[in-house]
C-alpha cells in the first residue's frame, strides 16, 4: 500500500503480512418506524473504509514513528491529511482518496519480537460526495461567459457550468 500527497514522497506503508480489508456500509431506513412492517428505503451510501493490519519487528521501531507521524499529519487548516491511495483492494472498491480516522494501534505480540499493527483509513472526496454535492465549492474567479460567472461560490451544479460553457 502506498499512500501520497502533492508534493511529497510516496509513503510505503510498512510491516510484513500487510493485509486490507474494505468495508461499504450501506444504511436502511425503515418506511414506518413505530409499525411492524419490513420495508425499508436506502439511507444513502457511507464512505467506504479501509481496514489495514500488519506485523513490524521490533527493529522497526522507526517505521513505526513515520507511519504515526503520516497519521497525525494535518494541513493548515488543521484537518487530517487526504493521501492518494494505491491498493489493490482500495482500487477494488473505487477508493482513490483516504484520510487515517479513528485508532492506530499497536500490540506486543506474544511469540515475536514484534508489534501488530493496525489502522482504519476512510474515503474522503468520493463518488457519493461529488454526486450529492457535499464537497466544499471553489470560487471560480475572472471566468465568464457572455458576461455572467462561469461557477461562483457555493454552485454545485456541475450541469449548470457544463451548460455555461457550451459554445466556446
Amino acid at each position: 500500500m502506498i499512500l501520497s500527497t502533492p508534493g511529497n514522497p510516496p509513503y510505503n506503508v510498512p510491516g510484513k503480512d500487510l493485509r486490507v480489508q474494505a468495508s461499504l456500509d450501506l444504511p436502511d431506513k425503515a418506511m414506518d418506524e413505530f409499525g411492524s412492517g419490513t420495508d425499508t428505503v436506502a439511507g444513502g451510501s457511507a464512505p467506504k473504509k479501509l481496514s489495514v493490519a500488519l506485523r513490524l519487528p521490533f527493529t522497526g521501531i522507526e517505521e513505526l514513528r513515520a507511519l504515526l507521524s503520516i497519521a497525525e499529519a494535518v494541513d493548515d487548516t488543521g484537518d487530517r491529511l487526504v493521501y492518494d491511495v494505491v491498493d489493490m483492494t482500495a482500487r477494488a472498491y473505487n477508493i482513490r482518496q483516504v484520510a487515517f480516522t479513528g485508532t492506530v494501534a499497536a500490540k506486543e505480540m506474544d511469540d515475536l519480537q514484534a508489534w501488530n499493527v493496525s489502522f482504519t483509513l476512510i474515503e474522503r472526496r468520493s463518488i457519493a460526495e461529488l454526486r450529492d454535492g457535499r464537497l466544499p465549492t471553489h470560487e471560480v474567479s475572472g471566468k465568464t461567459v457572455d458576461g455572467d460567472p462561469l461557477a461562483g461560490k457555493g454552485d454545485t451544479d456541475f450541469a449548470k457550468v457544463l451548460d455555461a460553457t457550451k459554445g466556446i
